[in-house]
């Protein structure tokens, strides 16, 4: 398991933790203007800037999404809390050794050193404790697990130091012997036979871990199978790039890296192909333009910039193809809308406005298109629904996404192939649907285990086979199912 830093993104900002998502917004245009390396090409300090821009698209990108920012903040907390328990901790060894003044020690002796390790977690942080700012303090991220602590703590400070070490021992243990039993190979997907008892799915295997190298990522989201080639496509959002693979996970190649130029991505989040043309599209939440690659990763071309008129977009997510047309269809979430283009980038219509009426939206995050009826199926995450609408962008259908007993839905991803499948990551699961709405089965629960999901993102499907592929992008993983026959009593 890889460690990452903490980074303090409301101070990167300059906002407070509870500010709203419009002050988030307005600070970080504030930002860009001032820090943006187009309007400071010409000074001594262009590379700077270019590195204090990276930090605040990636302030912004981590705060603007809802579940990215929740997430986040469980983070934040945690950290201050450690930092003010530490603190704490040091006073209270400093007085068991007769103060701290000159000659004493403010650490309780060789062998009681108490680190306070990912495996504990305090959620109330101390008021008392301003320090702000990155820190050289490895901690885990949002992605990491975590356990809950309840009680309160009123023993001296050599006595708690003491439990604590003995409790984070014992976590700690418990935890990486659970891993190594629990994940699966980080190289090609090994098939393992294992069906869940009760469900009409097997998994299959995985692949994928934390990191920046070859068949590692840092936030997988969509992912495209190709329907006659031994390829996925995956986008590695937080590493900037597209890395693909067999369909049995073997890693073959990627491309890209973080920027603006052609080939070059700002938080890319949705993939697409279009195998009659031989084209991968590829959407930038950050970069808010479409780029277009050969199915080798060439540069080709691309489309789109910041707004909200036709061929503009604002924190735009999924993106999918009509193979049969060759259109593109984007999933404009920041300015609520649905976008199509002709194969070539030529706008052809928009719909979509902020709201909770039929085909009105609240942030839709997920788009996929049926290709038989060429109907285009939108997660409509805000307003926790699933809309349907023609290849025009005439709206048909919709269904709330509380399938499986399970109430709320953070739904981000979609894929139709026969069945609609919708990647619910705040519940942690994958469910499926009829293309009339009616549920069929789901699967997933929260933690890093075979089948067990941490903020899933994205879904694709094999046309040829029915493997179904799901992002797991806080486990930083690929996992694949199949559907199996389950008797029945």
């Amino acid at each position: 398991m890889e460690d990452k830093k903490f980074v303090d993104h409301y101070n990167m900002l300059g906002v407070n933790k509870d500010a709203k998502i419009e002050e988030i917004r307005a600070a970080y245009l504030k930002m860009v203007k001032e820090y943006h390396p187009d309007a400071n090409s010409n000074i001594p300090l262009e590379e700077e800037f270019n590195e204090r821009m990276k930090d605040i698209n990636a302030a912004w990108f981590e705060l603007k999404d809802r579940d990215r920012r929740n997430a986040y903040d469980d983070w934040y907390d945690q950290h201050y809390a450690e930092k003010a328990r530490s603190k704490s901790q040091d006073t209270s060894s400093a007085r068991s050794q007769g103060g701290s003044g000159p000659g004493s020690q403010s650490s309780s002796g060789t062998g009681s050193k108490t680190r306070t390790g990912p495996s504990y977690q305090d959620t109330s942080r101390n008021s008392s404790d301003t320090g702000t700012g990155p820190t050289t303090q490895d901690r885990p991220g949002p992605g990491s697990y975590s356990t809950s602590r309840s009680g309160s703590r009123k023993m001296p400070g050599s006595t708690t130091g003491v439990i604590i070490l003995l409790v984070l021992s014992m976590a700690f243990v418990a935890y990486f012997m659970g891993m190594a039993a629990s994940t699966g190979p980080s190289g090609p997907l090994v098939p393992t036979g294992q069906v869940q008892p009760g469900k009409d799915y097997q998994y299959l295997g995985q692949w994928g871990t934390s990191g920046t190298g070859a068949g590692q990522f840092n936030k997988p989201w969509e992912i495209a199978v190709h329907n006659s080639k031994d390829r996925v496509y995956v986008t590695d959002t937080w590493n900037h790039r597209i890395q693909v693979f067999t369909k049995n996970g073997a890693y073959l190649y990627s491309w890209g890296s973080a920027g603006t130029g052609n080939g070059q991505f700002e938080y890319p989040i949705g993939v697409a192909l279009n195998e009659n043309l031989g084209r991968v599209y590829v959407s930038e939440e950050n970069g808010d333009r479409i780029q277009v690659f050969t199915e080798d990763g060439t540069y080709l071309s691309k489309w789109g910039s910041p707004g909200s008129g036709q061929g503009q977009f604002s924190d735009m997510r999924e993106i999918d193809v009509n193979k049969g047309t060759g259109n593109v269809y984007a999933a404009d979430t920041g300015n609520n809308g649905v976008q199509a283009f002709s194969a070539d980038g030529v706008f052809i219509r928009q719909w979509g406005s902020k709201g909770s009426g039929n085909g009105q939206f609240n942030g839709p995050v997920g788009i996929g298109i049926d290709q038989e009826s060429g109907n285009v199926y939108v997660v409509d995450q805000g307003n926790l629904r699933v809309q349907v609408f023609d290849a025009n962008g005439k709206y048909l259908d919709q269904w709330k996404t509380t399938g499986g007993g399970k109430p709320g839905f953070g739904g981000t991803g979609i894929a139709v192939s026969g069945d609609v499948y919708v990647v619910d990551s705040g519940n942690n699961r994958v469910m499926e649907y009829s293309p009339a709405g009616s549920y069929v089965t789901g699967w997933g629960t929260s933690g890093a285990g075979n089948g067990q999901f941490n903020a899933p993102w994205g879904v694709g499907i094999d046309p040829s086979s029915g493997k179904i592929y799901v992002g797991d992008s806080h486990n930083n993983r690929v996992q694949v199912f199949t559907h199996v026959s389950t008797p029945t009593a």
